[in-house]
């Protein structure tokens, strides 16, 4: 095969991947937010879903070393403030593989005030896989799963998705 035949046939299966990849990824996703009891990094304690039950929840799977991650977390903290009296909860979920205290530094310096759990690989294969990060999925009062957002997400397009499940 010619280089520029080549060239071609990857561009396009490349486009075709990326078209597919949403939906793919979608279809993994559980119908319901699964379970979970996670350490918190905040302090002994645990960070439960059942806590949060009939609430709307963005459960956020992050790490402090991802720049979109970092990029983000400013318009979550804003989100959840605005929103916590009507119902609604952003869940952060480290993906980071060193100790709690860093992350907390982190949650600390960053002024984070929603709940940080230390996540593992267990609870990111539960929500269908996180395949990378930033991962976010959007959980409505019932608690199901109704949208995933992958990547650096514009906090308008999240809080119209909030509009709709909390009411205008």
């Amino acid at each position: 095969m010619r280089a520029a035949s080549l060239s071609k046939f990857l561009t396009t299966a490349t486009v075709f991947l990326l078209l597919l990849l949403p939906a793919a990824l979608q279809a993994g996703a559980p119908a319901t937010m699964p379970s979970f009891s996670l350490p918190s990094v905040m302090d002994d304690g645990v960070v439960d879903s059942r806590q949060h039950q009939g609430k709307v929840l963005l459960i956020n799977f992050w790490a402090t070393w991802c720049a979109p991650c970092r990029e983000e977390i400013p318009s979550l903290i804003k989100l959840h403030d605005k929103y916590k009296a009507k119902g609604f909860a952003v869940i952060g979920i480290s993906m980071d593989t060193g100790s709690r205290r860093l992350v907390r530094r982190f949650v600390e310096k960053s002024g984070i005030t929603y709940p940080v759990a230390q996540g593992n690989s267990k609870t990111a294969r539960a929500f269908g896989g996180v395949f990378g990060i930033p991962q976010s999925f959007l959980v409505d009062r019932q608690g199901r799963i109704v949208k995933s957002y992958m990547g650096l997400v514009e906090p308008a397009t999240i809080e119209r998705d909030l509009a709709a499940l909390l009411g205008g």
